[in-house]
């Protein structure tokens, strides 16, 4: 076999495929080879790093892919259309998400359309949520959930309805806090019995209630305030009139809050940076994604925090067992005894 020419490829592309896979390359090249009288030809990739080069034969599967597949990228036109079928086979989970960035830069920066089939919560959850497109399937057929808050949403949704649990569908992360410490305080049993499960918007709530209980699973949903009841059809709303978010942002919560998050106000009024030009639930839910990174934990905690700050306050008692009894209810009537 003999080598009919070298490419090197652009420093550009090699800090790229340098920041997908964690390492630092020093050059990355492209070698076409054949042999004597063939009519093939083929390119093997080489790698530099260390003071050591070396080529295929000696690189890991991902080094492999993720050579071949940037270099391919770079080249084709901008604007393009671009699917890619699980391309994170053979990537360990920290390159799944060096290569989630790496497309989106890409799409930035060349104007591509890149739709990704994936099956990794790495890739998954590294998109921006209005990029996230779910398809569950069944018997019935397929339904498309968007801006679904975690890939576990399908694989939790899965294990439930095999193991005969009741549903409970609810928006996003923060709305499963509020509604899963509101169980623990008043109905535990519902948490050891039941499933709280984050879908990604109201729309999706409402579909994916009405698609299960027509398939006579237990199944109710539990939307933000905003949106009203309709419980003929199993859906109920979180106690107060706006959404959890600006319930639990409230002057008054902050302050019961404090007690269990020193430093949480000021966080506050630095996390609102983050809600500017946005109003109502919008501005809530951004200001809150932003406390996460100014109190460094995770938002799941501070939503904790926050609903138990919350329930401190007698007001709200009445409204969460109502709430707590039609969920019970609806579940029953479905499926009495």
């Amino acid at each position: 076999m003999s080598v009919l020419g070298t490419q090197k490829l652009d420093p550009r592309l090699v800090e790229s495929i340098s920041r997908i896979l964690g390492n630092p390359y020093d050059e990355a090249a492209l070698h076409t080879v054949s042999a004597p009288n063939a009519k093939w030809q083929d390119e093997i990739p080489e790698l530099a790093r260390a003071g050591h080069r070396y080529t295929e034969g000696h690189m890991g599967a991902g080094e492999q892919k993720v050579i071949r597949l940037v270099q391919f990228l770079e080249k084709i036109p901008d604007r393009s259309l671009v699917l890619l079928e699980e391309p994170e086979l053979t990537l360990h989970p920290d390159a799944q998400f060096g290569l989630a960035w790496y497309l989106m830069t890409l799409s930035r920066r060349k104007g591509h359309q890149i739709i990704i089939a994936t099956h990794s919560p790495h890739i998954f959850e590294a998109l921006p949520s209005e990029a996230r497109v779910l398809l569950m399937r069944d018997n019935a057929g397929v339904d498309v959930l968007h801006a679904v808050t975690h890939l576990s949403a399908a694989r939790e949704l899965s294990f439930s309805v095999r193991s005969n649990r009741d549903l409970v569908f609810v928006e996003d992360e923060v709305a499963t806090s509020f509604l899963t410490e509101i169980w623990r305080r008043l109905a535990p049993d519902l948490l050891r019995g039941a499933t709280i499960i984050p879908l990604g918007s109201a729309a999706d709530v409402t579909r994916m209630v009405s698609r299960l209980r027509d398939q006579g699973v237990r199944a109710v949903g539990v939307r933000d305030a905003d949106y009203g009841e309709a419980p003929a059809k199993g859906l109920f709303s979180l106690p107060g009139d706006r959404s959890p978010e600006q319930i639990l942002l409230e002057p008054a919560n902050l302050e019961r809050g404090e007690k269990l998050l020193a430093g949480l106000k000021d966080a506050v009024d630095r996390a609102k940076v983050q809600g500017q030009g946005y109003a109502g639930s919008e501005a809530a839910k951004r200001i809150f994604a932003g406390l996460a990174s100014e109190l460094e934990m995770s938002s799941d905690f501070i939503a904790d925090r926050l609903t138990l700050a919350w329930l401190s306050d007698p007001q709200w008692e009445d409204a969460s067992k109502a709430l707590v009894a039609s969920i019970r209810q609806a579940c029953e009537l479905e499926h009495p005894g």
